[in-house]
């Protein structure tokens, strides 16, 4: 290895690999959310020559290999439904990765590439100020923008009984690959039986509750969705839609709810053929209901969360968060 080191570093001083290029131009963004070190050395020990801010990006220019590392293991990270015993079983994930070499400005250095993933886009755009409100699946979306982690106060949702529900404080560390899909997803250092993140520009009460519909999802509007892992054609009641019939197959327009008396009607963006609730529950700690609905579409599907804390006055929840899906199939 060490001979490997010193070759690299001799074909390096020549000139063979030159710095100018890029040789990795996409998969080079930080994603660690507390910053990326760069290092004089490639590993954990060695002296740290800058710390690069989430979002930044690096110059991968270096073909050679200086290792393979694990820093670490997220325990319980995976959460596996076993169908013959019925029982669910946890599985760990390691931080894995290589160390690159790599300049970031006038510096160079090496980094740990499980810290970097492909292009993403930062929100800068003034004109279109962050969310109040964003949210992180386990599964991810696939698509929207990636927002400054520092920016929020985030918690978790939890689901350690069937039916029973927890809204904790959390902390983020990093974006992370975590199914053969490469979604995205914010870790904590508690994955256990969490559900969703929520994050929020202003403080939420933790609680406790109840919910449902969390890991077995409902339909509520027809088309022929079929899983075992659906509950077709059921009620809730204070939930219905405004439907209209433009291809001979009915549509959704409206999502209308009527609770404790008061109404309100909340216009879809889509007009989805099938409509699932993927959770019921006080996510927001407030006392009040709030819903996750998910809208399959052939372009694309959504999964969008609407909270009472963010209803304005006459409402009863508005749509706080949302992500997409539609670019990995």
């Amino acid at each position: 290895m060490l001979r490997l080191l010193f070759l690299c570093s001799f074909i390096f001083l020549v000139g063979t690999c030159g710095r100018a290029q890029n040789i990795n131009p996409t998969y080079n963004h930080v994603i660690a959310a507390g910053g990326l070190n760069l290092r004089v050395q490639p590993n954990t020990r060695a002296s740290v020559i800058a710390a690069i801010p989430f979002g930044d990006q690096v110059n991968v220019f270096d073909h050679c290999d200086y290792g393979r590392d694990t820093v670490g293991y997220l325990q319980d990270y995976y959460r596996v439904h076993d169908h013959g015993t019925e029982t669910t079983q946890y599985q760990d994930q390691a931080i894995t990765g290589n160390w690159l070499r790599v300049t970031y400005g006038k510096d160079t250095g090496f980094v740990f590439s499980a810290y970097l993933w492909y292009d993403f886009m930062l929100q800068h755009d003034d004109t279109a100020p962050e969310p109040d409100y964003i949210m992180i699946s386990p599964g991810g979306g696939c698509g929207g923008v990636i927002y400054d982690p520092h920016a929020y106060h985030y918690y978790g949702v939890y689901e350690p009984d069937h039916g029973k529900m927890s809204l904790r404080a959390i902390n983020i560390s990093f974006l992370a690959v975590v199914d053969d899909f490469e979604a995205l997803l914010i870790t904590t250092n508690q994955p256990r039986d969490l559900r969703f993140i929520l994050g929020s520009k202003k403080k939420l009460k933790t609680s406790s509750f109840s919910a449902d519909y969390l890991d077995r999802e409902a339909r509520l509007f027809p088309l022929q969705h079929q899983g075992e892992d659906t509950i077709m054609g059921i009620t809730i009641p204070g939930i219905s839609f405004d439907t209209l019939q433009p291809y001979g197959y009915p549509v959704a327009t409206n999502l209308r709810l009527n609770i404790g008396g008061q109404q309100q009607v909340i216009p879809l963006a889509t007009q989805p053929s099938e409509v699932f609730v993927s959770g019921l529950g006080d996510f927001d700690g407030d006392g009040h209901t709030d819903y996750l609905f998910f809208y399959p579409s052939d372009q694309a599907s959504y999964l969008n969360l609407y909270l009472s804390t963010a209803a304005g006055p006459g409402e009863i929840v508005r749509l706080a968060a949302s992500e997409w899906f539609g670019c990995c199939c």
